[in-house]
Formats: C-alpha cells, sequence, structure tokens
C-alpha cells in the first residue's frame, strides 16, 4: 500500500515527487496516526472508507465503457487454470491477513456481541471492497486492449493510468490526492497491530515500550516498500501469496483448537493465565504441523522466484495451490500432533 500510494503521490505531483519520497510521506503518516493509539485508528477507518467508495463509483462510471469484453484470453486450458489459481492465492491472501490481527480491534467490543453480527460486518466488509478493487481492476486492464494512451500510461506506473483514464485532469489530479490516503489507512493498521504482536512474542519483548516496536515496524515497511518499489506487481504477488500460506495453517490451528480440543466452548480456555507460561501450552502441536504447512507451502506454490513441485504440474507458468495444500496438510496434522502434546504435558 504504501508503494501504490506513492505511485499516486507520484502521479499527482507529475513525477516532480519521487516514488521513494512518497513511500516515505505515506509511512510516515500512517506511523503517526499509529502512535496516537487505537481510538484515533477506529476514527480515522470509521470514515475513510467513504471516500474511496464515491472514487471507486466515479471511476466505474468514467471507465465501464472502455471495457473489452469481447477480446478473447491469450491463455486457454491449463494455463488459464494456472493463471486463475496464482490470481485467488493473491486476492485470499490480502484478505485473510485480517484473521490474525482482527482481535486486536474487535477488543473493544462487549464480550455478549452478537457473534451472527461480528460475522457477518467482517465478512462483508472483506468482500465487499476487495471486490469493488478487484473489479475496478479489471475493468481499467481490459481498457488498455483499446485505449493505447492508457497502456502507455500505465508503463510509467499505476499512478498514471488512473490518472489518464479519469477526466477532467484536474478533477483526475483530486480523486488520486484522496486515494494517495489508501496507502495511509492500510499501513495504519499493520503498523498499530506489529507492535502489539511484538510484545507478545515474549515477556522480554512486552518490556520494550510500544512506541520503540512501532519505530522498528515503520522501519521494516520502509525497507521493503522502498526495495520492492520498482517491480510492484511482482513485489505485490509474491508478498500477498505468503501472506495467505501462513495465514492458511494459522486459521486451521486456531479453528480445529477450538472446535476439536476445546469444543467450541470459551469457558474452556484458562483466560486468567493468559500471561503465565507454566498454564498455557507449550505449542508443540502447533508447531509441528504449521512446519509441515510450511514445506506444503513450498510444494505448492508459484512465485516468480520459485515454483514448486506441484505447481509446477499446471500449465506452462505453473499455478499456485499453495493454500488448498497447506489446508489439507495442516489440519490432518495437527490432531495427531496436538493430541500427543495434551497427553504428555496434561494442558
Amino acid at each position: 500500500s504504501c508503494i501504490t500510494g506513492g505511485l499516486a503521490l507520484t502521479a499527482v505531483s507529475d513525477g516532480r515527487v519521487p516514488l521513494a519520497v512518497g513511500i516515505v510521506i505515506l509511512a510516515v503518516v500512517a506511523w503517526l496516526i499509529s502512535v496516537v493509539g487505537l481510538n484515533a485508528i477506529l476514527v480515522y477507518e470509521r470514515y475513510a472508507w467513504v471516500v474511496f467508495f464515491v472514487i471507486f463509483v466515479i471511476m466505474f462510471g468514467e471507465t465501464g465503457r472502455y471495457a473489452d469484453s469481447t477480446t478473447p484470453a491469450t491463455a486457454t486450458g491449463a494455463n488459464l487454470a494456472g493463471g486463475v489459481l496464482s490470481l485467488i492465492a493473491v486476492v485470499y491472501g490480502s484478505s485473510a491477513s485480517w484473521a490474525t490481527v482482527a482481535s486486536d480491534y474487535y477488543v473493544h467490543y462487549h464480550a455478549d456481541v452478537s457473534r451472527v453480527k461480528v460475522f457477518l460486518l467482517t465478512t462483508f466488509g472483506i468482500a465487499v471492497p476487495t471486490s469493488i478493487g478487484m473489479v475496478a481492476g479489471c475493468v481499467v486492464s481490459s481498457a488498455l486492449n483499446v485505449r493505447p494512451d492508457w497502456e502507455t500510461a500505465y508503463q510509467k506506473g499505476l499512478g498514471y493510468v488512473i490518472q489518464a483514464s479519469l477526466y477532467p485532469h484536474g478533477f483526475a489530479k483530486f480523486l488520486l490526492t484522496l486515494l494517495v490516503l489508501s496507502g495511509i489507512n492500510t499501513n495504519v493498521i499493520g503498523i498499530y497491530s506489529a507492535a502489539l504482536s511484538f510484545q507478545q512474542i515474549s515477556r522480554p519483548f512486552s518490556l520494550v515500550p510500544r512506541l520503540l516496536w512501532m519505530v522498528l515496524s515503520l522501519a521494516g515497511i520502509l525497507a521493503l516498500a522502498l526495495g520492492g518499489r520498482e517491480q510492484l506487481n511482482q513485489y505485490l504477488q509474491s508478498f500477498l501469496s505468503l501472506l495467505g500460506y501462513w495465514c492458511t495453517s494459522y486459521i486451521v490451528i486456531i479453528l480445529e483448537e477450538h472446535y476439536i480440543f476445546r469444543k467450541g466452548d470459551f469457558a474452556s480456555y484458562d483466560l486468567d493465565g493468559w500471561n503465565d507460561p507454566s498454564r498455557l501450552p507449550h505449542g508443540i502441536g502447533a508447531s509441528v504441523a504449521f512446519g509441515l504447512g510450511v514445506v506444503a507451502w513450498c510444494m505448492g506454490m508459484s512465485q516468480t522466484w520459485f515454483i514448486g513441485p506441484l505447481a509446477r504440474l499446471i500449465g506452462d507458468g505453473g499455478g499456485d495451490v499453495a493454500n488448498e495444500f497447506t489446508f489439507v496438510v495442516t489440519a490432518m496434522a495437527y490432531p495427531p500432533a496436538r493430541y500427543l502434546e495434551r497427553k504428555h504435558f496434561g494442558k
């Protein structure tokens, strides 16, 4: 998001603001909002979506007529299937990552809040904006076939093609300026949750002030964004897919622990012992299942830098089946591993 926001800022300035500078500006602003705390984040997120929704509606209205639905796909058969599987892996990775940080923001809900309500709000809160963004991308990318000027702008950067596809020019710049905020929007959550996660790794880590962890998180975001700024598509494909792989293992382990070993009963958790190692599980079963899941990642992934043996079987360029294979392997590995852990240690 820092890269895409930086690209928008570069386009707004007609190239006068280098991409690297734009990335730094977005990351620092997001960091400042995160430092203020959860209340500031919730207020920002509560209203920011309205701006982006209006922008996408305008984009659909101005670009929809140029969508090319007649040109046949260049890929067919197994190659098409491989491309679709890899796309699904990227989209899933960007959405599934919310599962690992949701508790950081749902903590302000009352304990008796409706589970159905939370489920529906979460599901639609992820599915609707993801679908809107995906369809908008499909519309504009398909229009590149009939709008060579958009294709030329796209070669300069994502921000330029958005600016070229909207009119009038001054209004397009205004919308791009607002879109810059989207880069802030997602990084605020990432920085805040990363700091909390670091503090929860171990007791020594919890002694480090959250502000310092936020500074380190900012440094990590800047390093990743600046390092991948020149190859946005490859960077997003690799990074988002990797997010999906480990989120799949995480989700499966949490669900099986809750429904198989806890019988779906929250009363079975020792909530008072959340920070007492002697009362917490050792995590051996989870570690074994997660480790086997990593093997499944490597076998099923299709990345620009590595294609696993299973992925290589689908089409000429491979098809990403890491999430599906990881789901199966983790689901099969965790129950026996956790059973043996509970039998030996009693917790």
